[in-house]
Formats: C-alpha cells, sequence, structure tokens
C-alpha cells in the first residue's frame, strides 16, 4: 500500500467526503432557518392585515382584554415570532403569555377578520 500510496489517496477521499458532508448539513440548516423566517413572516403580515381589518371595520372597544394585548405585541414587534413575542410579553404588558395562548388569540383576530370580510361582502 505504501508503494501506490494508497494511504494518502484514502485520506484524500475521506477528506472530501467530510467536507461535502459538513456543506449539505449547513445548507439543509440554512434551508430551514430560511423556511422558518419565511413562514413567520407570512404569518406576521396575515395577523397584521387581519388587525387592520378590524381596526378599519368593528374598532378595538369590543375586543377582549387577551386580544388586545396579543394586537399590542404584534404592532409593537411586527417581525417578531410567536415565541420571541412570549417572551417580549413581561417586558411589555406585565405578564408573560405563552406561545400557544398567543397562538389561539392569533387565531381568534384572523376568523374576526374573515367573518368581517364575509360579512361586508
Amino acid at each position: 500500500m505504501k508503494i501506490v500510496e494508497a494511504t494518502n489517496s484514502l485520506f484524500a477521499f475521506e477528506d472530501a467526503r467530510i467536507k461535502r458532508d459538513l456543506s449539505n448539513s449547513i445548507n439543509r440548516v440554512i434551508n430551514c432557518d430560511l423556511a422558518n423566517t419565511t413562514r413567520t413572516i407570512q404569518s406576521a403580515q396575515k395577523q397584521l392585515s387581519s388587525i387592520k381589518i378590524i381596526e378599519e371595520q368593528l374598532g378595538y372597544e369590543k375586543l377582549s382584554t387577551r386580544l388586545m394585548e396579543a394586537i399590542i405585541l404584534r404592532t409593537t414587534y411586527p417581525d417578531y415570532s410567536l415565541a420571541e413575542l412570549s417572551e417580549v410579553s413581561e417586558e411589555v404588558l406585565g405578564r408573560t403569555i405563552s406561545k400557544s395562548a398567543l397562538n389561539h388569540c392569533f387565531r381568534s383576530i384572523n376568523d374576526l377578520a374573515e367573518r368581517i370580510k364575509k360579512n361586508k361582502s
């Protein structure tokens, strides 16, 4: 093996394989992060659109406190994910709102906006 330098070739092959695998792993992580960021932004834009419909057509007076708190968080931090909104809720509202509770509130807000759009047409 030493005569034909097979050992060096094996190491070169393994080095190339390790570099390729590392590059593929990095690309997968980047693609996953990009997809998550894109989904977060799209969801936030839909929520902001629903909030605008509610504000223009119904006003905030008839909304529950929990929905108003969700609206305050989303309008204050329009590009934050639900996890990030949950983290800043203590600072902004004086109490922590879970990611699950925020998701439920935004679903209610989106449903209300859809009902407003249907009633309008």
